[in-house]
């Protein structure tokens, strides 16, 4: 969910699609942004009907209700200075998969570096592999059910408020 630009990562994304969906996975995506990223995003969509859904109008509601469904969200930004995606995730109890950088270094903590206090998963060097690990490791904990529902309620208790 957001805008399909460098800035956000979105080529990562792209890249690890086939991987994705050889496991089984599916990726949904909704923004608008750069033309190359939304013709790769809709050619996906056509090639893996089952696993890649792809919007190019943006919804806020459809934007709310991704969040919701989701069980990883996909936030591999370039750089970040604050980022809100994450946040939203976590209200939700979706777990966000991001690029150690800006807000999102600042408020994702990685789960597989502190198993009992972390909020997500952290890759610290941006590349394709870096990424795919993360994402790979994010499935094995979402097979492991205890596991992945006592992070869901940690990160929706999170309180990133000025209060």
């Amino acid at each position: 969910v957001g805008r399909l630009v460098e800035q956000k990562g979105v080529e990562l994304i792209l890249s690890i699609i086939p991987e994705c969906v050889r496991a089984g996975m599916q990726v949904v995506l909704l923004g608008i942004g750069d033309p190359k990223y939304e013709a790769a995003a809709f050619q996906y969509a056509r090639q893996y009907p089952h696993n890649i859904y792809y919007s190019s109008r943006f919804d806020d509601r459809l934007a709310h209700q991704i969040y919701a469904g989701s069980d990883a969200f996909l936030m591999p930004s370039y750089f970040e200075p604050c980022g809100i995606g994450q946040l939203i995730g976590f209200k939700y109890g979706t777990i966000p998969i991001v690029y150690k950088t800006g807000g999102l270094a600042d408020t994702v903590s990685d789960v597989q570096a502190d198993p009992q206090k972390g909020s997500g998963f952290v890759f610290g060097r941006f590349g394709q592999k870096e990424f795919l690990t993360a994402v790979v490791a994010a499935r094995q904990l979402f097979s492991r059910q205890i596991p992945w529902q006592d992070l869901m309620k940690r990160v929706m208790r999170l309180n990133f408020s000025w209060v």
